[in-house]
Formats: structure tokens, sequence, C-alpha cells
């Protein structure tokens, strides 16, 4: 009981004094012979290393990024009808001049906005997720991507440019939340968890022969391949935006309308520019779905280079840790 009190206190500090000091805490608690009293003290140190550390200007620039997550959807919307036209200005000459057959024309009016906005969201989620708390990112930056993007389908009449039901959007957006939430909660654990391997595995994964330890195994802490990460992220976003959209059109249309053969080919269909020919009682998916699949692959995006942005080191240093736990 007494250990997992400690445990419990020093995870109140913040993260580079429990980086730096958190084995030494718990010792000294352990070690204690007024158990009651120094834990108040770590409680109260505590408490005194994040006042210590807070001030209005970093609670501003919280404010701010969170309102400008929250507005992404908004500008990636805003940003598709701008570029798709674009895409549809090329399109239209490309066909006058016997450049581009009538059956691109689609794939090329949604791929100008995609080619544009994809890799501007691994640019934007990798320099704006810098500093910011791994653990609180995984349900805030979805969360306000989600908030974002459910204000702006609840927008009358301009609503309609992420789907035709803003029930269905608000829906397929729901389990977008939840299932990038998942995601991000396995990334975590992938790019922690410690791998333990011998011989030639051991050699394939990181290139270098395994130390002996002095149990006769053969051991490695290391991190998930970052190469395995991408691949399971991306893996698991397509599912996350595939069941999404399958949510989307199963509340909107019936089953005979909508059949669940052709599910898990109306997101990379639409994605693509591509109908899904005669199902959905003859409405065109791309008339029904218009931006909704690549405002949310670019929130996805956005979202994963956030999870994948470069790690800051810690700062700041405590002098004493004896001064945490001191009465």
């Amino acid at each position: 009981m007494r250990d997992q009190l400690a445990r419990a206190a020093v995870r109140l500090y913040p993260r580079h004094v429990r980086d730096r000091y958190g084995e030494e805490i718990s010792g000294l608690l352990a070690a204690s012979h007024a158990p009651g009293r120094d834990l108040l003290n770590v409680v109260w140190w505590a408490v005194g290393e994040h006042v210590a550390a807070f001030s209005f200007s970093r609670l501003a620039r919280a404010v701010l990024r969170l309102a400008g997550l929250a507005l992404l959807p908004l500008v990636t919307a805003a940003a598709w009808l701008m570029l798709s036209t674009v895409g549809l200005i090329i399109g239209r000459v490309s066909i006058v001049f016997g450049e581009v057959a009538e059956a691109w024309f689609l794939a090329l009016y949604f791929g100008v906005p995609a080619a544009v906005l994809v890799p501007l969201a691994v640019v934007a989620g990798r320099r704006w997720g810098r500093g910011w708390p791994a653990a609180r990112s995984v349900v805030l930056v979805p969360a306000c991507l989600a908030a974002g993007a459910v204000g702006v389908v609840s927008i009358p009449q301009a609503g309609v440019v992420m789907g035709e039901r803003w029930q269905g959007s608000a829906a397929a957006i729901g389990v977008w939340f939840a299932g990038l939430v998942a995601v991000g909660i396995g990334y975590r654990w992938m790019s922690g968890r410690a791998q333990v391997a011998s011989g030639i595995g051991y050699r394939w994964m990181s290139g270098r022969a395994p130390a002996a330890e002095p149990d006769g195994e053969r051991r490695m802490s290391r991190r998930v391949p970052g190469w395995l990460v991408w691949v399971c992220l991306a893996v698991a976003a397509f599912v996350v935006l595939d069941v999404a959209h399958v949510v989307y059109l199963r509340s909107v249309f019936t089953g005979t309308q909508a059949p669940w053969a052709e599910a898990p080919l109306w997101f990379p269909l639409a994605l693509v520019g591509q109908d899904s020919g005669d199902s959905l009682a003859g409405r065109s998916l791309l008339d029904t779905l218009k931006a909704l699949p690549h405002v949310l692959t670019v929130m996805t995006v956005f979202t994963l280079a956030w999870f994948k942005r470069p790690r800051p080191a810690p700062t700041g240093v405590v002098k004493n840790s004896q001064d945490l736990v001191a009465a």
C-alpha cells in the first residue's frame, strides 16, 4: 500500500522531475520513518513545482493552440473546395486538349487537393505538436479536431460540404474520434514497449548483435522499430476511416440500399473520386459524402504526424531532490 501511494505521489510531479528523481523520491518514501508526513510533503512540493512552472503566457498559448486545432477542419474544408476548383479547371482544360481521359477527370479533381493538403498536414502536425505533452495529445488533439468538424457540419447550408446528412457526418466523426484515441494509445504502447529477442531475430530488427547478460539470455531494451510503428499506424488509421464512412452510409441508407458486401470499398472509392455503381439507392457516393473523406483523411494525417512529432529534451532542473520531500 505504501509503495502504491509513493508511486501515485511521484506521478504528481512534472515529467522532467519524475524522469530525473522519481526513483530517488520513491526510495526516500519507502525508507521514511514518518511516511504520512513525508507523503504530504511530496504532494505539497509537487503542487509547488506545477505552480512555479505555471504562467499566463503558457496558458494563453495552450488555449490558442486548442482553438487552432478546432478551426483546422473548417480551414481544411475551405481549402479543399478551393483546390478542388483548381483541379476541376485543370481537368477540363486537359480534356479539351485531349491530354486526360474523361475517366480520370474525377481522380484529378480529387487528387489536386490531396497532393497539397496531405503534405501540409504532415508538416503542420510535426511542427505544431512540439512541446505538447504526449499523454494529453492522445485525447486532446482528436477531441479538438472532432469538435471543430462537428461545428462545420452543423453550419446551416454550408455544412453539407462534409456530407449531405449531418446526423451521419456527426456519427462518422464520433467514430473517427474514438478510433484515433485508440490508435494514439496503441502508438504510445508500441513506442515504449521493450522488445526481447535473440540471435538472428535481434540482428534482423536492430542490425547489431545482442549483448549477453549474466543469466545467459540475450535481451535488448529497444523500442519497436520506427518502420513497424508507421505501418501499424497507417493500417489502423485506414481501418478507422473505413469504419467511420461505413457508419455514415449505414446510418443514412437501409441495408438493401447500402449492402455490407460493398462497405469496405466506400471510403477508398470516394477518396480517389470513383463511384460505387448501382448501390446507395441510385445515389452517387461522391454526392452523398462530398468532402467528408478528404477532410477526415487530412485530420488523420495531421493527428498521426502530431503523435510522431520530434520529442524535445526535458527542461527544468531541480537542484536537490532532498528538498522535494523535506519538511
